[in-house]
């Protein structure tokens, strides 16, 4: 038996127009990726949770993207962001002292930073369609989408 809980939270993918990939969580290896050529909605959907005037990037799984390249369990000071805008869409993730969140390495770990280059700190925020999720025995997901 499962009960359904409306989201009151936006439903969002993150794409980086620099490398033309989407952002996908992992939740095998707890780490999140820019790699997904089409954003899967299991993996690639996000929750945007804003919390004491900062944000926090919920996963499918309901975990928390983090400062220190991990997922964590439960928001908190270290999954708390501040985000920049720019015009055209483009957002960008920061820590407030400085650490910037960008793809990083030959894998393109999303992790935060001081140096990124050629502005890949800047992602794109699409709007996800509504959709509900349901987690099998498996741990295989059934989704509905909504448009």
């Amino acid at each position: 038996m499962w009960t359904p809980r409306p989201a009151l939270h936006v439903h969002v993918i993150l794409y980086s127009p620099i490398h033309h990939r989407y952002a996908r969580a992992d939740p095998t290896m707890g780490r999140i990726w820019v790699d997904a050529a089409v954003p899967c909605l299991e993996e690639c959907g996000f929750l945007l949770h804003f919390r004491d005037g900062c944000y926090h990037l919920e996963t499918s799984t309901h975990h928390f993207l983090s400062h220190v390249d991990r997922l964590f369990s439960q928001p908190s000071s270290q999954t708390a962001f501040h985000m920049q805008v720019r015009p055209g869409g483009l957002v960008a993730l920061c820590d407030g002292e400085g650490g910037m969140l960008y793809p990083q390495g030959t894998h393109l770990l999303l992790g935060l930073g001081c140096n990124p280059m050629r502005g890949e700190e800047w992602f794109i925020l699409q709007h996800c369609p509504t959709w509900l999720s349901l987690r099998s025995k498996t741990r295989r997901f059934i989704s509905v989408i909504y448009d």
